[in-house]
């Protein structure tokens, strides 16, 4: 699955109407989400709201490379590093 932050905006948009050729599950995240296609799933979240970013892109992704290959880390490493961060991003975070 891919999900498409701010996908209510203009490119947004026009990356959810291409996606579905390369993907069968596309992920629609803002505050409003509105589905592109019949299958978008819909996700409500403030996109200023780290917690709420990390929920929404919780199972998104696609086959991954491994890290050793990759100039990107791991959805394992990368959820950890964000679990890490999380406090410190929380104490500037404010609803």
């Amino acid at each position: 699955m891919q999900s498409i932050l701010g996908a209510n905006g203009v490119i947004g948009n026009e990356l959810s109407k291409l996606l579905p050729q390369y993907t069968e599950k596309v992920r629609q995240v803002s505050r409003n989400p509105k589905k592109v296609n019949a299958t978008d799933e819909t996700f409500a979240a403030d996109l200023l709201d780290p917690k709420a970013v990390s929920e929404a892109v919780a199972g998104s992704g696609g086959a991954a490379t491994p890290e050793l290959l990759s100039t990107h880390p791991s959805d394992a490493t990368r959820i950890r590093d964000l679990e890490a961060y999380m406090p410190e991003a929380l104490k500037y975070y404010k609803p």
